[in-house]
């Protein structure tokens, strides 16, 4: 096959991108296009937030669609645990397994859960509300499974938008919001200051393990994190969410309340995590002055408690 001086091919990798008011609309179109009978099981990760004011964007879509749903274990680093997987493949007639990227970092065991899935010739759906960037620059996630759903405003200085992209389609490419924003904004800019932040954050905060742990200290290549997670081994973190936007730093907990499938179940190790979580902010508005000043905060509070 030769060359030619230009390129003739559209659309790399196949994939198409269809625009949706929020992720949580791209999700429920996608299950509902799947027309799953009541026997059929649709598999989430047991790591799911709930919020009296915005629901849950990635349970709601199950409990409207009407699927049935089984949750798989993550351990108390948030990691898949596929023995969970291979156990719920056995037990269930499962169709589509749902791979959520908290806080925009790749599980280890992704690439395994995908092999997992194709051997068994069920679906993959990548909820990428925290890894746009992972997956248009880093290029790491979004590829290996069925479809993706994006969250635009969780990445971007938008205030809404969500999009589902799907691979292998047979109808013709569609521009979507997607490909407007990621022209308008410099996604390289944005991506190295998260990068660089994060690693700042690392350093700032090494050696404080019997006050907090951070969760994600690797950024392995590709990998472009939404926020810095940390758990709180010594103080209320309730009490610490409040104090900290108090002094002016928009931390937030990812999640504080699990839905209630999930906090009745108290084997579940997830339930640990959503109790001590919490994530700070490493976008764009945070340069090494502001984060050093929001790590001294976060430091003398946990140490005077």
């Amino acid at each position: 096959m030769r060359i030619g001086k230009q390129a003739s091919i559209v659309r790399g990798g196949g994939r198409v991108w269809i625009d949706y008011p929020r992720a949580r609309d791209a999700f429920e179109a996608y299950l509902c296009s799947l027309e799953l009978r009541e026997t059929e099981v649709v598999l989430m990760p047991n790591y799911i937030g709930y919020s009296p004011r915005e629901g849950s964007g990635v349970f709601d879509p199950i409990v409207n669609s009407g699927v049935t749903c089984k949750f798989y274990e993550l351990d108390k680093s948030l990691t898949i645990c596929l023995d969970s997987i291979r156990h719920c493949i056995e037990n269930f007639d499962v169709k589509l397994i749902v791979v959520i990227h908290y806080f925009g970092y790749i599980d280890p065991a992704y690439e395994r859960v995908v092999e997992l899935a194709k051997r068994n010739d069920i679906k993959i759906l990548e909820d990428q509300a925290h890894s746009l960037f992972t997956d248009i620059h880093g290029g790491v996630s979004g590829r290996l499974s069925d479809a993706s759903i994006y969250s635009l405003h969780k990445m971007l200085p938008v205030s809404s938008g969500g999009a589902l992209s799907l691979q292998k389609a047979e109808d013709g490419y569609a521009p979507s919001l997607v490909s407007k924003l990621c022209i308008e904004y410099d996604i390289a800019s944005l991506v190295k200051t998260r990068i660089r932040n994060h690693g700042y954050l690392t350093r700032r905060l090494a050696g404080h393990g019997s006050v907090l742990e951070v969760l994600r200290p690797v950024l392995e290549p590709g990998i472009v994190p939404q926020t810095f997670p940390i758990l709180i081994i010594s103080y209320d973190r309730n009490a610490l969410y409040q104090k900290m936007n108090d002094s002016g730093f928009g931390v937030v907990s990812l999640y504080h309340t699990m839905i209630s499938e999930i906090q009745a179940n108290a084997a579940f190790q997830t339930n640990y995590v959503a109790e001590r979580i919490l994530n700070l902010p490493l976008h764009q508005d945070a340069d090494e002055e502001s984060l050093d000043l929001m790590c001294e905060t976060l430091l003398n509070l946990l140490y005077a408690n």
